[in-house]
């Protein structure tokens, strides 16, 4: 695969960041532990419940690629994560049915069957690059408007050098679109959707039933 230095990615179109607010607004409303552990339960539940509907797979079957997050040399609080991840797969796993089965790390171990990326506050001027075998990601990339944005510039240059690790080369013809350099896009054409599930058909872990296509979970980093 071709090396392409300079990419930056912004994406999402929402986050599940829903259960923590939801639980934050319920606490002072509740006195008893039990009643506390009631509303947290309620609402977990409908959280789970309403990202289930949300992240439906763009195709069939859904090809699981293991992504492992180096964290370790990020300025980001590692809470800021989850809805980044989130935004990365709504992104590939809604359009593509591609979920990457992320896990946060805070070390530098590699994986030996799947992909890894790293965040760091600078990483040269670039936003994002991947060199053929890594990603690297910037903590804070700067990035173009699109007339239909994702929320995070983060998860979009992460999803748009991930587009690149599945063989997806630059299209620059419209803002709106994922593999455009530098812009808030976050839409694949069908024919980079074949061609992506191509290549992670190769690289996708056996089973193809989807585990963790969603948020970050509590205690992934490790």
């Amino acid at each position: 695969m071709k090396n392409h230095p300079g990419d930056i990615c912004p994406g999402s179109f929402g986050s599940l960041g829903n259960i923590t607010m939801i639980n934050f607004l319920v606490r002072p409303a509740y006195r008893s532990v039990l009643g506390l552990l009631a509303a947290l339960l309620f609402f977990s539940c409908a959280g789970a419940a309403s990202e289930e509907a949300l992240l439906a797979p763009g195709l069939q079957p859904v090809y699981r690629i293991n992504l492992r997050v180096h964290l370790a040399n990020s300025s980001r609080a590692p809470e800021e994560f989850e809805r980044i991840f989130s935004e990365i797969n709504k992104i590939w796993y809604t359009q593509a049915g591609i979920c990457f089965e992320i896990h946060a790390v805070d070390h530098d171990t590699t994986l030996n069957d799947g992909l890894d990326m790293w965040f760091a506050p600078e990483i040269g001027g670039y936003n994002g690059y991947y060199d053929g075998e890594y990603i690297q990601m910037s903590d804070a990339p700067v990035l173009a408007p699109a007339e239909d944005p994702a929320k995070s510039s983060a998860a979009r240059t992460a999803a748009h050098e991930l587009g690149h690790a599945l063989d997806l080369p630059h299209r620059q013809e419209s803002d709106d679109n994922l593999m455009r350099s530098r812009t808030y896009g976050w839409q694949l054409n069908a024919q980079e959707i074949q061609h992506a599930r191509e290549t992670a058909a190769d690289i996708a872990i056996e089973d193809t039933f989807s585990l963790n296509c969603g948020s970050l979970k509590r205690g992934d980093l490790r």
